[in-house]
């Protein structure tokens, strides 16, 4: 490789790695506009609800569970076969 072949090749990288650069930065302004901080962050809170409220719901059918169990239990113990 003559020295003039790699300072073309690394003018070359340079360019490239410029219009990447602006393409990335395009990209930032259109996912900006498309998707504002504000609603990203109003997602980011429903996410965290949508978690609590499936946590509390494994912990109600847990207790549930629980209730089913000892209300079967009573029963065999009563001899009751109905309810």
């Amino acid at each position: 490789m003559q020295s003039g072949d790699f300072y073309l090749s690394e003018v070359e990288k340079l360019r490239a790695m410029n219009e990447m650069n602006e393409r990335m930065k395009k990209k930032r302004k259109i996912e900006e506009v498309m998707y504002p901080a504000e609603l990203i962050e109003q997602l980011k809170n429903k996410d965290d609800q949508i978690k609590a409220l499936e946590n509390e719901n494994a912990r109600m059918l847990a207790e549930m569970a629980e209730s089913r169990r000892q209300m079967a239990e009573m029963k065999q113990k009563l001899g009751i076969d109905f309810l």
